[in-house]
């Protein structure tokens, strides 16, 4: 079989797909924490804490969102990818590969296709987002994920109420079906989308690709259980005037550092 036959090829191969989605996830997720698991246990890179003294968290907290990212990990998400997702891509018409048959054009691709796909995640995380934060739904839903305050973990970034980690899961899927992305264009924007939730919830100011900030602009939504800077690109927040108490934040510092 050619490369252009299997490039212009729809999937056809459950245990394909659901190697390359929950692969994609996996490879972020679990090694992620893994990594940071051992930062937090032997207290490496202190001068990229967010916080001087390091906040732990109650010991039974980080068991309870260990527990729930195994389940999600090992259970639920492989069965909700094999049973759901595929289904819906097959129907979408997914293909394996980009549509272009040049390697350097398939890569700009690639890479136009993800930013586009966070574009229309940053939409939907946003709102939806803001409706948890309704009181309607907080105390009931969406707490569970603001347990943790300024003592947050990688952990903290899918440790959530069951119909919260349903909508978050929506919010990053429906974009690759909307855009009927390829199985290659997909995998590379879950991987990324995986490292920007476990990235700002991690509690260090690591280099990424999200910027040296995008920690602490969400640590300061858990510790204030504020309204504000989420996302990758963070328009919303701009748009809708949400990033007024971080800005304010950021003054107070600059004004004492500068005392």
């Amino acid at each position: 079989m050619g490369l252009n036959t299997l490039r212009d090829m729809p999937i056809n191969d459950p245990w394909i797909f659901c190697f390359a989605i929950v692969g994609a996830h996996h490879s972020m997720s679990l090694l992620g924490n893994v990594f940071l698991a051992v930062v937090y246990r032997y207290d490496l890179f202190p001068n990229r804490r967010l916080y001087k003294e390091r906040n732990i968290p109650p010991r039974a907290l980080t068991s309870g969102a260990l527990r729930d990212l195994l389940i999600a990990s090992l259970v639920t998400q492989p069965l909700a990818t094999w049973f759901l997702l595929y289904p819906v891509c097959v129907w979408r018409g997914m293909q394996y590969f980009p549509p272009v048959p040049n390697p350097w054009w398939a890569a700009l691709y690639v890479a136009v296709a993800v930013v586009v796909a966070f574009f229309l995640n940053d939409t939907f995380n946003y709102w939806t987002h803001r409706m948890l934060h309704h009181r309607w739904f907080y105390k009931s839903i969406h707490k569970k994920h603001h347990l943790f305050t300024t003592d947050c973990v990688g952990l903290t970034s899918e440790y959530n109420h069951p119909v919260e980690q349903v909508i978050s899961t929506l919010c990053t899927l429906v974009p690759i079906v909307m855009l009927g992305l390829d199985l290659v264009s997909a995998s590379v924007f879950l991987f990324f989308r995986t490292w920007e939730v476990l990235d700002e919830h991690c509690g260090y100011r690591f280099p990424s690709p999200f910027g040296g900030e995008h920690s602490r602009r969400h640590d300061f939504h858990h510790a204030r259980s504020g309204m504000n800077n989420l996302g990758m690109f963070r328009f919303w927040d701009w748009l809708m005037g949400t990033n007024k108490n971080y800005k304010a934040y950021l003054q107070k510092l600059q004004a004492k550092a500068a005392d």
